[in-house]
């Protein structure tokens, strides 16, 4: 829960600057024009803001992929636990500590492949 509750204020907080760093114009635009609120959001505020929160959130996703590994110290089974627990059955640390790290790696580069695919995407619809 501690982890959730941090990880929660950083994304606020990134939403909240996200938000910040659109211009009021592009309210008053969308208003003079007739748009609803509803089309104002997806259609103006919110491409605008995915483009910006982007590498934040992703920063933030891999922040708490790697803060879990320090729950293992406080008894939540995770990946690094799971590679101790393994060691411990096994007698075979190099092995296990291994998997864990090409997981971890996995998980990671993968998660920044789409943050690069996002920031592309995000690109293009900006131009």
């Amino acid at each position: 829960m501690a982890l959730s509750f941090n990880s929660a204020a950083f994304v606020a907080e990134i939403l909240r600057a996200g938000l910040t760093r659109i211009p009021a114009g592009q309210y008053e635009a969308a208003k003079a024009l007739g748009l609803k609120p509803v089309v104002t959001w997806f259609k103006i505020i919110m491409p605008q803001l995915f483009g910006a929160i982007i590498p934040p959130m992703v920063n933030e996703f891999t922040m708490l992929v790697k803060a879990s590994s320090i729950l293992s110290v406080i008894a939540v089974v995770e990946l690094t636990r799971t590679a101790q627990n393994i060691m411990n059955v096994t007698y075979r640390p190099v092995e296990a500590f291994c998997v864990a790290a090409v997981l971890y790696f996995i998980v990671l580069f993968s998660c920044s492949l789409l943050t690069r695919h996002l920031e592309r995407k995000a690109e293009g619809a900006r131009a």
